[in-house]
This record gives structure tokens, C-alpha cells and sequence, in this order.
């Protein structure tokens, strides 16, 4: 695959977004052959909880921020 992978996320993060994650998944040419694929299935899975523990730690910080802001604000 080569530098496929770099070429995709680059752009993305030069548009602010944090790439969590790649998978390089080759030789799936027919319809459905990935779901048949419980070694890539799982890797999407790990993927998928990566992602989500990626936002709800972003969202635990932000509201962080915020609360530490509105204390600065309010002189606490």
C-alpha cells in the first residue's frame, strides 16, 4: 500500500482533524469478503473503540476547559 495511508490522513489533519487510527486492509476485491474476515473485523472493532475513547476523553476535556473558564470568570 505504500504511502496511501499517510497520503489520506494528511490532508485531513491539515483540515484539524486527529487521525486515531489506519488499517491497511488488502485483497478484499468481492462484495462482502470483509465480513468473512474475523481478523480484519476485529481490527475494525478495535478501531471503532479507539475512536470512541478518542471523543469521550476530547468531550471530558473540553467541558474541563470550560468549567476552569467560567471559574476564572466568576474569580473562583
Amino acid at each position: 500500500m505504500g504511502f496511501t495511508s499517510e497520503a489520506m490522513s494528511k490532508p485531513l489533519e491539515a483540515l484539524g482533524y486527529r487521525v486515531v487510527d489506519n488499517m491497511k486492509v488488502i485483497g478484499h476485491y468481492e462484495k462482502g469478503s470483509v465480513a468473512k474476515n474475523d481478523e480484519t473485523l476485529t481490527r475494525a472493532r478495535q478501531s471503532g473503540v479507539k475512536l470512541a475513547k478518542t471523543l469521550k476523553l476530547r468531550k471530558e476535556v473540553e467541558a474541563k476547559i470550560k468549567s476552569t473558564e467560567i471559574n476564572l470568570f466568576i474569580g473562583s
